[in-house]
């Protein structure tokens, strides 16, 4: 997504708007990635911020860490850019999705169930 304003505080409020579209329709802002500078060239304020897809290889060493150090019946997988979680306990995987949604990572996460 590119935002182009006059000014910073223009660009902010746009950003502002987006955050709560997003927020309208159950997405997370941990979506968005404000890691980018805004850049300034002819009086003119741009901004691209990329959306964040899957997860990236050491936040999902990390969610694989965590359930191991707390679910020990757990067991993940790093599959791709996702973290599939297998136990033959149904209270298991609800407590490992229990502490994932405590824990604050900086992605955003879904839980998808394939029974």
């Amino acid at each position: 997504m590119k935002i182009t304003g006059d000014s910073d505080w223009q660009v902010d409020a746009v950003l502002d708007i987006v955050r709560k579209k997003l927020a309208g329709r159950g997405q997370s802002s941990k979506v968005l990635d404000l890691s980018k500078e805004k850049v300034v060239s002819n009086l003119k304020t741009t901004w691209e911020i990329p959306f964040k897809q899957g997860l990236d290889q050491p936040t999902a060493k990390q969610i694989a860490a965590d359930i191991r150090a707390n679910a020990p019946k757990a067991k993940p997988q790093i599959q791709g850019d996702l973290v599939r979680v297998t136990s033959a306990s149904k209270d298991e995987l609800q407590k490992v999705i229990s502490l994932l949604r405590e824990s604050d990572y900086d992605t955003p996460l879904q839980f998808v169930n394939y029974r």
